[in-house]
């Protein structure tokens, strides 16, 4: 028998905005996934901020457990963890939001979870310099207009006030039925392959929701969620998706290491569920608006927002503010599509 307990989650969010410095240069970010092209840099950035050894690694430094790199950007798993004790790293505590380029202005999001949040005055001048320095093989160089903070608490909304404390998610009412929108490619496996639209099922997104937030609490969380996941799990198994409008879309992005574009695909689209004898992750369904899941989760990808509908249409919760005013991210129907309902 497991004691239900629900997760409890600190989080920051914050949305930085860069003016390109060369114009001519914007069009290159134009048709690009920014993602991956920020995270290198942001690492980068960090570490060049923060090390003090100058190190080309952080193993065997003593310094580990305290300097703000790997505490942020390469968090690693405690010697006396319960969880993922055979894996050197545990989930780090951030998670990237680029927006395409808008009137020659880049807007990123960047949550930063648990005590990460408290580390916002460094990742403040990484993410400078990692703009200043140039994103993506082009080196598109861009200055900082402007630093707010996501307001959580009430109707979502930007503030200039950064130095407010981390804030947990309220819950509030489980509806009976919601909108899942995906907003960024969803890239989750089963069986070691990831799944398409055609094998898309709800147990799948369950299961990698779960995953992650039980992570994530563990790590960085005030409380871990502890239920039956098993028993949760055969429940969300027998929820059907109804409306559900999927489509497999490729990001592309741009290896360093290897010197080439690569693909990056994962599910866009939306479906809506019914929460009925699943009420239990209705507080994991909203953390997860912020934390996204699936992999390349921490750039980007993976993210979703919540909507209201059916007799819970004017019921309203927590949900994400858009980084860009009066715009919406588009779910643009491609080949390879699958609608039911």
């Amino acid at each position: 028998m497991h004691e239900t307990v629900y997760p409890t989650l600190d989080i920051a969010r914050f949305r930085f905005r860069f003016a390109i410095v060369d114009a001519r240069t914007s069009a290159s970010l134009s048709s690009r996934y920014l993602g991956s092209a920020w995270r290198g840099s942001f690492g980068h950035a960090l570490r060049q901020s923060v090390c003090v050894t100058k190190a080309s690694t952080c193993d065997g430094c003593g310094l580990v457990e305290t300097c703000p790199y790997p505490t942020i950007f390469e968090s690693r798993t405690p010697t006396n963890a319960t969880k993922l004790s055979r894996y050197p790293f545990t989930p780090n505590p951030y998670v990237l939001e680029p927006e395409a380029l808008q009137d020659k202005v880049i807007s990123l999001g960047i949550v930063l979870i648990g005590q990460a949040a408290k580390q916002l005055p460094v990742v403040s001048v990484a993410l400078e310099r990692a703009a200043e320095t140039g994103l993506t093989e082009r080196r598109v160089r861009a200055t900082l207009q402007s630093r707010t903070r996501e307001q959580i608490i009430g109707p979502s909304r930007w503030t200039d006030e950064l130095e407010a404390p981390a804030q947990a998610i309220e819950a509030g009412r489980c509806p009976e039925r919601v909108r899942i929108r995906l907003m960024t490619p969803l890239r989750i496996k089963e069986h070691g392959r990831f799944v398409g639209a055609k094998e898309f099922r709800f147990r799948a997104f369950a299961a990698n929701l779960l995953r992650r937030i039980s992570l994530l609490t563990h790590f960085f969380g005030a409380h871990e969620v502890e239920a039956d996941f098993r028993k949760i799990l055969s429940q969300a198994a027998q929820v059907d998706l109804n409306k559900a409008h999927l489509t497999w879309r490729d990001q592309t992005r741009f290896s360093s290491r290897q010197g080439t574009g690569m693909k990056l695909g994962g599910l866009i689209g939306e479906f809506e569920i019914s929460l009925q004898g699943i009420e239990f992750l209705w507080p994991c369904l909203l953390i997860g608006q912020w934390t996204h899941i699936g992999k390349n989760c921490t750039f980007g990808l993976g993210r979703y927002v919540i909507e209201p509908i059916g007799k819970d249409a004017n019921l309203s919760w927590l949900t994400p503010a858009p980084l860009q005013e009066n715009t919406h991210n588009k779910l643009v129907s491609q080949d390879r599509s699958w609608q039911s309902g």
